[in-house]
């Protein structure tokens, strides 16, 4: 796939989804839950499934949804299982990269403004934070509803969900603004190691 013809990412603020948020700020943190649900933002989909019940509960699990002909990652980098591993594998290191090096101050209540994804060893296993599923890339991140007490803080939710997680995709998602070079390395690094451990006893 030449510059030329890759699929531009574009990103389109999910207004509905700021709307929702402000409809919300400062009331109690049981309100967040009126935020669950999908929100189309141009090249992906945020599909909002579990929203903590209190700030100092497990983070709000959230899915970004990104179409394999959109990501722009060629066929050849997931075209067996272990290159499939490999890849997510990456990819998933990718994500924790960009949100380590975003140099976010997190404030506020409990997990309050944290945002994270499963983390890495060494390893290069089978994953369940990034995957491709159904003709799309699906990565799981978990971010810290922004409270103070237990008062909704809109604007800093905002700036997660409209501000870092647009980011996050740029930055380790989309091919275009990736190091394929890297990348191709690393995949066939897992399938190489699948190889040669299929040769022991």
């Amino acid at each position: 796939m030449t510059s030329d013809s890759r699929p531009q990412f574009l990103y389109s603020e999910p207004r509905t989804l700021r709307q929702a948020l402000q409809r919300i700020d400062d009331c109690s943190y049981g309100s967040y839950g009126k935020i669950q649900g999908t929100y189309s933002s141009g090249s992906f989909d945020l599909m909002i499934d579990h929203v903590q019940k209190d700030p100092f509960a497990p983070p709000t699990l959230v899915c970004i949804l990104i179409p394999l002909n959109v990501s722009g990652f060629i066929l050849d980098l997931y075209s067996n299982a272990n290159r499939r591993i490999g890849f997510c594998d990456y990819r998933t290191r990718s994500v924790g990269r960009i949100i380590g090096e975003s140099g976010r101050v997190t404030t506020g209540s409990g997990n309050s403004g944290c945002l994270e994804i499963a983390s890495s060893g060494q390893e290069i296993v089978e994953r369940s934070s990034l995957q491709l599923i159904a003709g799309f890339v699906e990565a799981r991140v978990y971010v810290g509803l922004p409270a103070r007490g237990r008062r909704i803080l809109a604007e800093e939710a905002c700036a997660l969900f409209l501000g870092e997680i647009p980011k996050i995709v740029e930055g380790a998602l989309v091919v275009q603004f990736a190091n394929a070079g890297r990348i191709r390395h690393h995949v066939d690094v897992s399938e190489d190691q699948a190889v040669m451990r299929s040769q022991l006893r």
